[in-house]
């Protein structure tokens, strides 16, 4: 027998308490008319509670609409009234009277306190001009496009195309655009300069096989508003600047006898950020209609994304510089991938992949790797998921083996040399020592990560040149002077069917969590980027039980080989 639930109702039904506290924060703390309906006066919002009020803006008494979500008071209320504003009001009518919304409202506050102390001084601020408005807001841009409605979906947009200072400022040309279902790469637009060869690489890399669609460009200048780009304006500009481009739509309905023929135009101009005062291209793109009656509609907009590096490093400031380095990470596993990955995404400009192994479709239980990436090599399939995460880095794959012979020594030789860190994640210790060698010759930093049986543990271990090597390391783990990483107990291993050797087994969540703390020292070691320095050459983590994390500073044992 099945019951059947009550029905949700809004906070103002659950809590009248709450309510009548609300309106008495207007009527009697603030004395402020407060009239109470659902929904906003033009039809929006129709299940939410609003709180009508007034505030003075210059020679007006404007009504403030204060609408309650449903979730109220854990989410804060919407502010709205006749656009008035330049700035600080979208054209919808709502108030930004938060920097922060999440940071500037808690559940102890009345809707009236925001009337009262936020939207009254916008409101005072505004009236006595652009000076008094600036003093007060915080350091943010309002770009129009924040006031723009978009349908789903985006047009990746690449350099050159996002420069200030475009040739043909006040014209017109075409574009093409590559992709389908909402999301477009814009591959070139003539007469705006030509993109360069990263733009064919993204294309290969996110738009393999897609159509290529014409369109056209308009450059509009000066100052640009929300009103610019309702669908009756879109459509009076391109009549006025492309005239060709509704010719051509008439003339293909009426030889292909359609009801409708479209065509995507992409409007390019300057608007504020990235901050406030600072002055950016954008690009927004409308899709043109025109059917058999002549009738024109702009039935959608699409944002445009910037997919620079300049966009990347804005976002990464203390990594800037990485783009400079050239890091080797030996081993394609469930640690060496989400490494490889996270220097990719951090800007490392060269990360060379050494890995001779195949991916086990089961891999994918802690590898980023998904099954269908079962059968490949290691290194390619990670130097692939790398190049896709950043495409403005190089990612190297070499399927050898350390260790197998002269030529592989050869070629691990000369990626060393060139190299400013050398990574080793495979967890064999003769690898660790061959690697170990090549670094000391080249006088190159080695960093080597590795987990323990069933992920239950794992250590981080930083080499310079002249320092401790891993085999000192190994002696002072031995000696008691470093803690061993917890390991899962002996027992019958995982061995995939058609294998010999028993597979690796433990959680991904732990073996990301190692390779994200050797993504990070490694990123120190290279010392090409304003990321702060660890303190100590190796970490040992416990997954199991505090202390999680032992740090120190190892120096050279004496009894250590490699250094007698």
């Amino acid at each position: 027998m099945s019951a059947t639930a009550d029905p949700v109702t809004g906070w103002f039904e659950r809590h009248p308490e709450r309510l009548e506290w609300e309106l008495a924060q207007f009527v009697e703390a603030r004395d402020m008319p407060a009239v109470q309906r659902m929904g906003l006066q033009d039809g929006r919002h129709p299940d939410h509670l609003v709180i009508v009020t007034q505030l003075p803006f210059g020679d007006e008494v404007l009504d403030i609409e204060v609408a309650y979500p449903f979730e109220f008071p854990e989410e804060g209320p919407t502010i709205y009234g006749k656009t008035v504003l330049d700035r600080h009001q979208n054209p919808a009518g709502n108030f930004c009277w938060a920097e922060d919304h999440d940071r500037d409202w808690w559940p102890g506050m009345s809707a009236a306190e925001i009337v009262d102390r936020r939207i009254r001084t916008l409101l005072a601020d505004s009236a006595l001009g652009p000076g008094a408005v600036e003093e007060a807001e915080a350091d943010m841009p309002e770009p129009v496009t924040g006031h723009l409605t978009f349908s789903p979906g985006v047009v990746v947009v690449m350099d050159p195309y996002f420069r200030p200072d475009l040739p043909g400022n006040a014209g017109s040309g075409e574009i093409e655009l590559v992709g389908r279902s909402g999301r477009f790469l814009l591959m070139r637009a003539i007469g705006l300069g030509k993109t360069r060869a990263t733009a064919t690489e993204v294309c290969e890399l996110y738009f393999q096989n897609q159509r290529a669609i014409k369109g056209h460009w308009i450059s509009i200048t000066g100052a640009v508003g929300p009103e610019v780009f309702t669908p009756k304006a879109i459509l009076e500009r391109v009549r006025s600047a492309l005239p060709q481009v509704p010719a051509g739509l008439a003339q293909m309905i009426k030889k292909n006898h359609l009801a409708q023929a479209d065509c995507w135009v992409g409007l390019t101009f300057m608007e504020e950020g990235p901050s406030r005062g600072e002055l950016r291209r954008n690009w927004v793109f409308a899709q043109i209609r025109l059917n058999n009656k002549n009738q024109g509609s702009s039935p959608s907009l699409l944002r445009a994304q910037a997919l620079t590096k300049d966009e990347r490093a804005r976002r990464i400031p203390e990594l800037t510089g990485l783009d400079g380095a050239s890091v080797v990470v030996a081993g394609a596993g469930s640690l060496g991938a989400p490494l490889v990955l996270e220097l990719a995404k951090a800007g490392v400009g060269q990360i060379d992949v050494i890995d001779n192994d195949f991916v086990d479709v089961n891999n994918s239980v802690r590898h980023p790797l998904s099954p269908g990436y079962a059968g490949g090599y290691k290194a390619l399939s990670v130097g692939r998921a790398a190049q896709e995460a950043n495409p403005f880095i190089r990612v190297l794959p070499h399927t050898l083996s350390v260790g197998a012979g002269p030529v592989e020594a050869q070629q691990v030789a000369d990626l060393v040399n060139a190299a400013d860190v050398v990574v080793d994640t495979t967890g064999s210790s003769a690898v660790a020592r061959i690697l170990q060698r090549e670094c000391s010759e080249a006088h190159t930093p080695m960093v080597v990560a590795g987990l323990t049986a069933g992920s239950f543990g794992g250590e981080v271990l930083v080499c310079e040149p002249g320092g401790p090597c891993f085999d000192c390391f190994a002696q002072a783990q031995g000696a008691g002077t470093i803690p061993e990483p917890p390991a899962a107990p002996a027992g019958p291993g995982v061995t995939p069917i058609g294998c010999s050797h028993p597979a690796f087994s433990g959680a991904g969540f732990d073996a990301t969590a190692l390779a994200a703390r050797a993504a990070r020292t490694v990123v120190q070691a290279t010392g090409r980027s304003a990321y702060p320095p660890a303190g100590f050459n190796w970490a040992v983590v416990n997954f199991r039980h505090d202390p999680e994390v032992q740090t120190g500073t190892l120096a050279r044992h004496p009894g250590c080989w490699r250094h007698s």
